[in-house]
């Protein structure tokens, strides 16, 4: 679902000055563990308030871990071997012990690995203000880059304030996304992985076909 959003964007801004969300996926991902979906976590447990910039990761062991894991339940995928050729290098060449750091630098690689044509900004970069609300900071940051529409996901319904968008001109776009099966290594297939399972699973080109499918059911 994240780069099914990105697929239908100029522009992606980063939220990295916000505070950690215990429980987000800011430092973790869903992966098939002998069938099933399980969590594949960065080690991080920074104090309450901590902003996703301030945050510190634990040295590489957990980078070991994370791709003997993978290596165990893809191995065996159609693509597998050619993906997980690919995750190693990408894992171990950002040698950072921050988190936002870490991540921006795996989902620009798949990024320019899926051939998506998005320009990346940090929120960091360009506004470091307090706001009222997240729909208040989300004009903000659109209005500094000259933005029109905002495509949020499906969760945002619950959040947004859609009159704050219209008043400012910027129309709102979600970005609802029915994951159709694919070929998993499980007795029924899960919605919701990582892009790892869809990569190893069908490939790179198959990848990107999927990322064009309409929304809906």
């Amino acid at each position: 679902r994240f780069f099914f959003r990105q697929n239908k964007t100029t522009f992606f801004i980063f939220l990295d000055n916000i505070q950690f969300s215990k429980g987000s996926f800011t430092n973790r991902s869903k992966i098939l563990d002998d069938g099933h979906p399980k969590w594949l976590t960065i080690p991080a447990k920074p104090p309450l308030g901590t902003k996703i910039h301030e945050i510190q990761i634990t040295p590489d062991e957990w980078k070991k871990k994370h791709l003997a894991k993978i290596e165990q339940n893809y191995r065996d995928s159609e693509f597998g071997v050619d993906i997980l050729t690919i995750l190693r290098k990408l894992y171990y060449e950002e040698k950072t012990s921050d988190l936002s750091t870490f991540n921006i630098h795996l989902i620009k690689a798949i990024t320019k690995l899926l051939d998506l044509n998005v320009t990346f900004i940090c929120s960091s970069e360009i506004c470091d203000n307090s706001f009222e609300s997240p729909s208040h900071r989300l004009i903000a940051l659109i209005k500094e880059i000259g933005g029109t529409t905002y495509i949020s996901g499906n969760g945002g319904r619950n959040y947004q304030n859609p009159h704050l968008f219209k008043e400012q001109s910027i129309s709102v776009e979600y970005a609802d996304f029915f994951e159709r099966p694919y070929k998993q290594n499980a007795p029924t297939f899960y919605p919701g992985l990582s892009c790892i399972d869809t990569l190893c699973n069908i490939g790179i080109k198959a990848t990107q076909q999927y990322l064009l499918q309409k929304t809906g059911k």
